[in-house]
């Protein structure tokens, strides 16, 4: 089992994974990434905001649970994908959250959002309802509640699914 049907578009690798609940984008980054699972998360990154269309107004919720310590050089290439990309984002991102449980990270993200401010809307929160709430004030009409618990049993397929090939 890899993730449940009402996904869309799903990408699952080893410690991430991605895909579409209704209009929202959703990624989930894991504590475990190895330098192939960056290399393909950074391919699907580059190629998702390839695709962005002005006006497109898609909302992006992304999460990261644990205080993952990236390595500079992924910081570093994934910084040049965005920068790369800043006006198509502008054009065709609605709205941008990050959630971590992670105070330190949090703080961090929202530090570098304050001096470098992306030119959509962010949000940092700490649980996934409440990113969900957070994009739901750029796109109204977005059901925050029920996406949220579409992504939690996403997750929890996904952490399912994590177990079972670890036990293996």
């Amino acid at each position: 089992m890899s993730l449940p049907d009402f996904v869309s578009r799903p990408v699952v690798d080893e410690d991430w994974w991605a895909g579409y609940l209704g209009p929202v984008q959703v990624l989930y980054y894991g504590p475990r990434v190895t330098q192939q699972g960056f290399d393909r998360y950074l391919g699907y990154l580059t190629q998702e905001l390839d695709a962005l269309t002005p006006g497109q107004r898609q909302p992006i919720f992304y999460e990261c649970p644990s205080p993952t310590l990236m390595p500079n050089e992924h910081r570093q290439r994934v910084a040049k994908v965005l920068a790369d990309r800043r006006e198509r984002m502008r054009r065709g991102v609605a709205g941008y959250v990050m959630v971590t449980e992670s105070l330190l990270v949090r703080s961090m993200v929202q530090t570098v959002f304050f001096f470098a401010r992306p030119p959509y809307p962010t949000a940092v929160e700490a649980k996934p309802l409440a990113g969900f709430r957070a994009l739901q004030k750029y796109v109204p009409e977005l059901n925050a509640d029920a996406v949220c618990g579409q992504y939690v049993a996403a997750k929890a397929a996904f952490a399912k699914r994590a177990a079972t090939v670890s036990a293996a």
